[in-house]
């Protein structure tokens, strides 16, 4: 009994004497998922179109492109007073490609738009580029005026 006890005790010893990671700086703390986009719709004359009341709820329609069908969703949000502004505050889709890469379609008042996002993958999902109609409107690796915020013209 005595050498069964004492070779469960040097197993414990050596098991978590052996266990030293060699990656210590590769340890990651927190996974973050950033999925967030935020929308100034405006006219041509510069005019909040949320302000104005031409934009509500119910004439906003956010799409997400999952394996070539576009599906619906709710992830739609108007925020007031958001730097002195009322906006749209909507999510990309989650659904992405092999290049980092998701699709989402908004349909503002009848009008589409199409966001395709890119995203850093390393720890969680950050979106770091966004086109809108094709158009890159959102860089992280440029300097960005508004920061997150993507104004449309409607």
């Amino acid at each position: 009994m005595k050498k069964l006890s004492f070779l469960l005790l040097m197993f414990s010893v050596l098991s978590f004497s052996s266990c030293e990671d060699d990656h210590e700086d590769d340890i990651i703390c927190c996974t973050i998922y950033d999925y967030e986009i935020l929308i100034l719709p405006e006219n041509a004359d510069g005019e909040n179109l949320i302000e104005t009341g031409a934009i509500t709820t119910e004439n906003v329609e956010l799409y997400y492109q999952n394996d070539g069908n576009w599906i619906s969703s709710n992830n739609i949000a108007f925020v007031e007073d958001s730097e002195g502004q009322d906006i749209l505050r909507i999510f990309a889709s989650d659904k992405l490609d092999e290049n980092d890469r998701s699709e989402t379609r908004l349909v503002i008042d009848g009008v589409e738009e199409f966001l395709t996002t890119e995203f850093n993958t390393e720890n969680g999902a950050i979106i770091t580029k966004i086109w809108l109609n094709e158009e890159v409107v959102f860089d992280t690796s440029s300097e960005n005026e508004n920061g997150n915020l993507i104004e449309i013209t409607l």
